[in-house]
């Protein structure tokens, strides 16, 4: 019995307001025709009944129709859940259902639009984990918005953990301060990550009070650039040497000369 119901609940939800119209033409007509003739006639029965059906159809075509295809429109782009073939042509007629199909038109745009910033947002993330830099996108609340691949492995941090937390407990956990961060367009430090020391670079950009700071590791290049200033001073060191061996040579060689 109380499947038996809820089938007709749900099979009489999408006409609530035909029904509701029709029950209502109903019981007002009889009523009428009750308060002024003191009897209901079978007759008159009949024609109401017939008159409250046709209301019925009019008002499911012009406006529950209609109602419900944009209802279903509206879920399935809001809930994401449609590339745009599901979208239903709407039924009906009248002001209503003119009112439903610009709507749809509407909603149809929207659908696009949203389509075509979900395709660019995926191929900027895309974009973001293939670079070699860090990237750490902090929102206007000053929580961590984004993390790259690369920024997770420079940093050996864990995105999962840190997405959504306050910028001050991540650079807590570098051994940072905000300031440091804030002061500064660009700067260098040494950092211990795991058990490694870091030569990192960082580079902060604010714009709409969101702020992107981009990382790079430049460990190897710092080495490279000290074995060559290392090389150098050896160059000079040499040189020097070089002139210090001449100059001893040259009386040496007088000396040899002379005798």
């Amino acid at each position: 019995m109380s499947n038996l119901l809820k089938n007709l609940v749900r099979f009489l939800k999408p006409m609530t307001i035909p029904v509701f119209l029709a029950l209502a033409n109903l019981l007002v007509l009889l009523l009428l025709e009750f308060s002024f003739s003191g009897r209901i006639s079978s007759r008159y029965v009949l024609e109401v009944i017939t008159a409250s059906f046709i209301l019925f159809i009019l008002a499911k075509f012009s406006i529950s129709n209609p109602l419900n295809d944009l209802r279903r429109n509206v879920l399935l782009i809001w809930k994401g859940k449609t590339n745009g073939s599901e979208i239903v042509r709407l039924r009906g007629f009248g002001e209503l259902r003119d009112l439903s199909i610009i709507l749809r038109k509407v909603l149809a745009f929207f659908m696009k639009e949203r389509s075509y910033h979900l395709k660019m947002y995926k191929k900027y993330l895309s974009t973001l984990e293939t670079i070699k830099d860090g990237v750490i996108l902090i929102d206007s609340s000053m929580k961590v918005e984004l993390m790259n691949r690369s920024a997770e492995e420079i940093l050996n941090l864990d995105k999962r953990k840190w997405v959504g937390k306050k910028v001050d407990d991540l650079l807590n956990e570098l051994s940072f301060k905000f300031t440091d961060f804030r002061d500064r367009d660009e700067f260098e430090q040494n950092l211990k990550v795991g058990r490694k020391w870091k030569r990192l670079r960082f580079r902060i950009s604010v714009k709409d009070e969101r702020m992107v700071i981009l990382i790079s590791d430049i460990t190897e290049l710092d080495r490279l650039r000290k074995n060559i200033e290392n090389l150098k001073r050896y160059a000079i060191i040499g040189e020097i040497l070089s002139g210090i061996s001449h100059d001893i040579k040259t009386p040496l060689t007088n000396i040899k000369l002379i005798h």
